[in-house]
């Protein structure tokens, strides 16, 4: 996460962009990952899930650094409000709730809180997967039909 932000201040110290650094650092791992797959079966498939594995994580410190460094002033009701609003949303998840529209529902007031308490409102998506129940990870799974909606839509 350093070296691209590092690079990025490098070119960009002391312009009006200067304050972008957080952009670079999330999308490192992403380029190593499309290089890999360019080169098929010549990867051995551990250092595929090591990288992938990795991206997560360097993503989730992007997340981490948007959050706490992009934002202006925090209005706690807001963000107490969307804390509890993910709160009940985990509750759901382990009364086994499978049904997305209250995930849905739940993570559009979230968002909405989140966004308006001066905190990023990308904190949401985070907390938002990891209330969503996963399941097995088969085609029944409420994860795996939200991201066949997603992505066939």
């Amino acid at each position: 996460m350093l070296v691209p932000a590092g690079v990025y201040i490098l070119f960009n110290y002391g312009t009006v962009t200067q304050s972008g650094t957080g952009i670079p650092m999330a999308t490192d791992i992403a380029f190593a990952l499309a290089v890999l797959s360019l080169l098929g079966k010549r990867v051995p498939l551990s250092l595929k899930v090591f990288l992938t594995a990795l991206a997560v994580i360097d993503d989730l410190g992007a997340i981490l650094v948007i959050a706490l460094f992009y934002s202006k002033g925090i209005l706690w009701a807001n963000l107490l409000i969307a804390l509890g609003t993910w709160g009940l949303l985990l509750l759901f998840n382990r009364l086994k709730v499978r049904n997305l529209i209250p995930y849905i529902i739940g993570g559009t007031v979230m968002w909405w809180f989140m966004l308006h308490s001066g905190v990023h409102a990308t904190i949401t998506g985070v907390l938002l997967a990891f209330a969503i129940p996963f399941g097995k990870g088969d085609a029944k799974s409420t994860s795996y039909i939200l991201q066949d909606f997603c992505i066939n839509r």
